[in-house]
C-alpha cells in the first residue's frame, strides 16, 4: 500500500488533461484541464503498483478519448450524479 493521497472527483469540471496548441507551436507543448463539465466518473477497474484505485470526472468527449486511448475495460464509467450521490 502506498501513503499517497489521491486526489478527489471534481463534479464542477472534467478533470482531463490535454496538450495545449497544436503540431505548429513553438517550444514544448503544457497539459492543461479540460474545461467541458462533468458527467461520468470513470474508477479504475484494477489496482494500480501502488495499491490504489484512482477515479476523476469526464466530460463525454473525454471518457470517449479514454476509451479509445486505454480500451473500453479500462474503467467502469457512471454518471456523475449516481456516482455522487452517496459520497
Amino acid at each position: 500500500m502506498s501513503d499517497t493521497e489521491l486526489i478527489p472527483v471534481d463534479k464542477e469540471r472534467c478533470q482531463a488533461e490535454k496538450l495545449d496548441g497544436s503540431f505548429m507551436t513553438f517550444g514544448p507543448r503544457q497539459l492543461i484541464r479540460c474545461n467541458n463539465r462533468p458527467v461520468w466518473i470513470a474508477t479504475e477497474k484494477k489496482a494500480r503498483e501502488d495499491g490504489l484505485k484512482g477515479s476523476m470526472s469526464l466530460c463525454h468527449a473525454c471518457a470517449e478519448k479514454m476509451k479509445e486511448k486505454m480500451g473500453k475495460n479500462y474503467a467502469i464509467l457512471e454518471p456523475l450524479d449516481s456516482a455522487c450521490s452517496d459520497k
